[in-house]
């Protein structure tokens, strides 16, 4: 029985190191005569700690909305909204990557965003709730995702 509560409080104590990350990845979208962009290959993955959306090339799918998911009390989908209305502004000032914090809860970690010639904005964005606000970097590593 001993051994059986001290595993528990050792997953417990693992599971508790794990940061929720939200990564979402927009690229080389198709923009459709009514404005909405669609994608050949969508990929949402939710492993618990991590949060994958992947939307790539031109094709007939649309890249998911994230739903319910929240990161620091804040709706995912809410965040990315208002992170690619900075991330335009801030590449019209020739600033490709960055990162941004959203009301003391979220950081917003943000890396090769572009204009497309039509106007729709790319980029990789890694959004968690576990960071140090006076530094603004995150306290744990970001996912190897964010990289891919």
């Amino acid at each position: 029985m001993k051994k059986l509560v001290l595993l528990l409080v050792i997953i417990t104590l693992s599971l508790s190191g794990f940061s929720k990350w939200l990564i979402a990845i927009h690229r080389d979208g198709r923009v459709n005569d009514d404005g909405s962009v669609t994608y050949d290959r969508v990929v949402y993955r939710d492993y618990g700690f991590l949060t994958y959306i992947r939307c790539v090339n031109k094709g007939p799918n649309s890249c998911p909305r994230v739903g319910v998911i929240t990161v620091g009390g804040i709706a995912a989908q809410e965040i990315i909204n208002y992170a690619e209305k900075v991330i335009a502004e801030k590449l019209k000032r020739g600033e490709t990557s960055g990162r941004m914090i959203i009301k003391d809860k979220v950081l917003v970690i943000w890396k090769d965003a572009k204009f497309r010639e039509n106007g729709q904005l790319e980029y990789s964005i890694a959004i968690t709730d576990e960071f140090d606000v006076k530094t603004g970097l995150p306290q744990t590593t970001i996912p190897k995702a964010f990289y891919l």
